[in-house]
């Protein structure tokens, strides 16, 4: 029988805004509660594996850029980073602002599975007043599937010379904070506590995210 075969395209977007205000990308030091900004506080919620690590190519080199990786195995999970109140305050952030971060879906057994189902979770900004304001990130943009690449149709030589089939690319979300207003219009952006990553949305999953921060 024939091997089966098909072209994928996918578009990957990576930039950063000369307005960027960084929140954590995860270079600073080894302790995984802190943010890369002085004065934030990160925690986690029922999640699997909740862990820094160094990202690498598909042949195990470095790429000399941290990360934080994040796999729940059930609903409810979620990735809180609470902020310094004093530094947002100087930020002043409006509802034009916009939140940004990186991601990447590293769940290998997609890959094993030959499976394309893109990994959904919900974002939540909370300000001081208690204030609540969600989305989900289908509804920023698509969270790309792993996806495995052969170079060579022999498996040894692909693996001696290419390593694994797959390696983590980061992709960049922004999403204004006014859309995340519209769920909640006493939400007030310059108020701004906490960021979570609430894992409802897809049962398991495994990501890693990188270059959290705001454009003000």
């Amino acid at each position: 029988m024939k091997e089966k075969s098909f072209f994928l395209k996918l578009y990957i977007n990576r930039f950063q805004d000369s307005n960027f205000k960084l929140i954590s990308n995860y270079e600073e030091d080894a302790d995984i509660q802190t943010s890369t900004l002085s004065g934030g506080i990160q925690s986690g919620e029922e999640i699997y594996t909740w862990k820094e690590k160094t990202l690498e190519f598909r042949d195990d080199f470095s790429r000399n850029n941290n990360a934080v990786e994040l796999k729940w195995t059930k609903s409810g999970g979620r990735y809180i980073i609470e902020l310094p109140t004093k530094t947002i305050a100087q930020w002043n952030l409006k509802f034009d602002s916009k939140l940004v971060f990186s991601a990447s879906d590293i769940d290998e057994e997609k890959i094993k599975n030959n499976t394309l189902d893109s990994t959904d979770f919900s974002i939540k900004l909370t300000d001081n007043n208690g204030e609540e304001a969600m989305m989900s990130l289908s509804n920023i943009g698509k969270l790309h599937p792993p996806i495995g690449v052969k170079l060579s149709k022999w498996d040894y030589h692909n693996k001696r010379a290419y390593g694994e089939d797959f390696e983590p690319v980061l992709q960049t979300f922004q999403v204004s904070i006014r859309d995340f207003a519209k769920s909640n219009p006493k939400f007030t952006p310059k108020d701004l506590k906490t960021i979570e990553f609430i894992f409802n949305k897809s049962v398991k999953g495994s990501i890693v995210v990188d270059d959290i921060g705001v454009e003000i």
